[in-house]
């Protein structure tokens, strides 16, 4: 009996385990929201290696709310992420990179363009869009899924062939380099690109939030103690409750017997 209730509490664990959802929470890997300073971001391009161009810092003192500008006329000129969103990122693998940007007041560069590159210093990939209205903040939610559209990068700006999973993971495990585009003005005659940046986010992927093995032993563990207890105190409760019933009984019967007696 104790064996079979051990038994069902075990695959009552495992069913529990197996069936119950995975509650994802979006965990911000690195962060910037400059709302005390440029938090080391630089400007420079998106395929260089080097960005030493200090942006310019603004910020709206009664919202308490800061961002960082480029102006200029660099070809793919970009904003050049610190170092705290750089190294080994692969938690970030099927989270996503999240940003809000703003251009003006020229927008001659319309079409596919790449929006994000990143590197690991051999292999880079791009992820590209189409230009983005004019005047005000649009947030960008750009998938760490190669599924979602990231490609390969020659360096040139040209579209490139669709990247792996594989080569995703890889280069989020040894990031040197990620750019976002500051670049949406290709006529040099009508003035400098100006782009703002804010609100920068990468987070993390689902994976880090499955049960890993180690976890569901210790769960399962703990079933079977449970039920071992729970076990022993059934036990304990028949035993002690069967011999109040017999004695319940023996005295009920020597009541009745005496009560005969004294009829008679």
């Amino acid at each position: 009996m104790v064996v079979r209730t051990l038994l069902a509490l075990l695959g009552l664990g495992v069913a529990l385990i197996l069936d119950s959802p995975v509650t994802v929470v979006a965990a911000s890997i690195a962060q910037s929201d400059f709302n005390v300073n440029d938090e080391d971001w630089r400007v420079g391009t998106l395929f260089s290696t080097t960005a030493t161009t200090v942006p310019f810092y603004l910020k709206d003192i009664p919202a308490n709310n800061g961002w960082i500008e480029t102006a200029g006329l660099a070809p793919f000129m970009a904003f050049a992420a610190p170092v705290a969103f750089l190294g080994d990122k692969s938690v970030a693998y099927g989270g996503s990179l999240q940003f809000d940007l703003r251009i003006g007041p020229f927008l001659t560069q319309a079409g596919d363009r790449p929006l994000v590159v990143i590197s690991d210093g051999t292999t880079e990939l791009q992820f590209r869009t189409t230009t983005p209205a004019l005047f005000v903040f649009i947030p960008f939610n750009v998938s760490l899924l190669a599924s979602a559209g990231w490609q390969t990068s020659d360096g040139s700006g040209a579209p490139g062939g669709p990247a792996t999973e594989a080569q995703l993971l890889t280069v989020l495990g040894g990031l040197t380099r990620m750019r976002i585009e500051a670049d949406w003005n290709s006529d040099r005659t009508a003035g400098d690109d100006v782009t703002d940046l804010d609100n920068v986010r990468l987070i993390a992927g689902p994976a880090g939030t499955v049960p890993e093995p180690a976890s569901i032993g210790l769960v399962l563990v703990g079933v079977i103690v449970g039920g071992v207890a729970a076990a022993r105190q059934r036990r304990a409760r028949t035993s002690r409750g069967g011999g109040y019933a017999s004695s319940q009984h023996r005295a009920w019967t020597k009541v009745q017997v005496r009560h005969s007696n004294e009829l008679d």
